[in-house]
């Protein structure tokens, strides 16, 4: 049976070549089929635990801080996911991840991206998840026509060219939490309130993101009387951050993403017109489907 091997690498390419090579030559190289063991090289592109607290001189994050998608948390369930594929799915060729700490960073994500674009040719991006990072890596995996399936990306704006094309998202967008939050106004009869966020993440701001569509659409859409206000939840006696670690869907959603890929590829593998390396199209297939994950 084809195995699973993880490479790590730590070396990146400067971005003059990338942006060269890959707008002059990848953005034009087409394959049609996949011949048998023939490798599929996939990307995971999510931060190692903990972030750093410091990012060049630039405050980054209060000592200690943990985000619920780090590699060391999400890579296990990948591994059970691949190995699942390998047994069922796709059975006739090795499935290699290529793993990168991306740091939460946008200039870290999108030169990791055209590193490993180059390097191995990857098929598909799994991740990254800040909002920054998903940004840069949507844009080059539309160029490149290579599906991107993510747990983030859940900002309004990559609902919208280029990223609506090849873009996967296996978590809700916020924008239906906003639907959500005001429903239970609604349903309540509340007809006042304040949302409180947290922004003190430097460059990251996943709070900001999800705390703007949702107040936006209860403010609007239900037309409530609601306010918003930032906090320290580093402050002394507050517990938050631990509360919320210990849901942590994340984890399920890297799972179930491994499996979505892997049918809508063994979908296109079956197509005898089907092109495994054409992203729009594994995209779609990935798309409106119904099955049991993690």
């Amino acid at each position: 049976m084809a195995g699973v091997r993880i490479i790590r690498r730590e070396c990146m390419i400067s971005a003059w070549i990338a942006l060269v090579v890959l707008s002059q030559y990848f953005s034009v190289v087409q394959c049609v089929g996949l011949p048998d063991g023939e490798t599929i090289d996939l990307s995971v592109m999510l931060p190692k635990d903990p972030l750093p607290s410091v990012k060049s001189e630039t405050p980054w994050l209060p000592e200690g801080r943990h985000y619920p998608y780090h590699l060391q948390m999400v890579m296990p369930a990948m591994r059970i996911a691949v190995e699942k594929v390998q047994e069922t799915l796709i059975t006739n060729h090795t499935i290699v991840l290529h793993v990168d700490d991306t740091h939460c960073w946008t200039n870290t994500a999108q030169l990791a991206a055209a590193d490993i674009f180059i390097k191995h040719r990857v098929m598909a991006f799994f991740g990254p998840v800040c909002e920054y990072a998903v940004s840069p890596v949507g844009r080059f995996a539309a160029h490149w026509n290579v599906p991107q399936l993510t747990a983030g990306g859940q900002a309004q704006g990559y609902f919208q060219p280029p990223f609506d094309v090849t873009l996967t998202n296996v978590m809700p967008p916020h924008l239906k939490l906003g639907n959500f939050v005001g429903q239970i106004f609604l349903r309540y009869e509340w007809t006042r309130g304040i949302f409180l966020y947290h922004d003190g993440d430097n460059n990251i701001r996943d709070t900001v993101f999800m705390t703007g569509p949702v107040y936006t659409t209860v403010r609007q859409d239900f037309r409530l009387n609601v306010t918003h206000k930032d906090f320290n939840e580093y402050l002394p006696g507050l517990d938050y951050a631990e509360i919320l670690e210990k849901v942590n869907s994340f984890v399920g959603a890297f799972h179930d993403a491994v499996l979505l890929y892997a049918m809508a590829l063994n979908e296109t593998l079956e197509d005898p017109e089907g092109d495994p390396r054409d992203g729009a199209s594994v995209t779609k297939r990935m798309w409106n489907r119904t099955f049991t994950g993690a």
